[in-house]
């Protein structure tokens, strides 16, 4: 087996990074300061392989919310279109 890449695991408190545009997060400007720009490996954190992460989404409820955004969207495509008509015929 040959290495492909390697992981550095580093503990960050979650206001201390923000998402940048490219996806990545990165340490905000507060933590730079306080903490340096890079943070150091953290020995207390470890991988799990096998292991599955659970999600923060509920199924049902996120069913719910698309079906109801869906419904809204036809509404307001209905509401849409009768004006347009009505702009047309008058």
């Amino acid at each position: 087996m040959a290495p492909v890449g390697r992981l550095k695991l580093v503990k960050a408190e979650g206001n201390e990074v923000q998402r940048s545009d490219d996806g990545l997060f990165r340490l905000t400007a507060e933590a730079q300061a306080e903490r340096g720009a890079v943070l150091a490996a953290d020995p207390s954190i470890r991988i799990m392989s096998g292991v599955l992460e659970g999600s923060n989404v509920k199924p049902v409820e996120a069913m719910t919310d698309m079906i109801a955004n869906a419904r809204r969207f036809e509404m307001q495509m209905k509401v849409i279109t009768s004006v347009d008509e009505k702009r047309r015929a008058s």
